[in-house]
């Protein structure tokens, strides 16, 4: 992982965390599914209490191993009892599987040392 900071300063450092696709949790309910733009779409709940209460539903395309988000919606709880909180929703209308640019993955001429 490199980090850089204001000044152009570089730190790199080994990630000891393995990243792991996951399309969705093994915990997640299925909601719906049907037919978006000729492929299987399906839509997915799944909530996490930590602090506050978090309620996530996604809809996405699965093929196997690829995963692409259709659209998100978020939502956390300051307060349950009122259902005070904030939700954020996020639709996507045009994805491409792939890395168009692997350029951006390039560290900077400052981490070479």
């Amino acid at each position: 992982m490199y980090e850089i900071d204001e000044q152009g300063k570089c730190a790199k450092e080994n990630s000891e965390q393995t990243l792991e696709i996951v399309c969705v949790p093994q915990s997640a309910n299925q909601l719906s599914q049907c037919v978006f733009g000729g492929e299987t779409v399906s839509t997915y709940q799944f909530s996490k209490r930590d602090i506050l209460e978090e309620i996530t539903t996604v809809t996405v395309l699965q093929n196997g191993s690829y995963c692409a988000t259709v659209s998100l919606s978020y939502a956390f709880f300051t307060d349950p009892d009122t259902l005070g909180g904030t939700v954020y929703d996020v639709d996507v209308v045009d994805f491409s599987h792939g890395i168009k640019d692997p350029s951006i993955f390039v560290p900077l001429k400052s981490c070479d040392t």
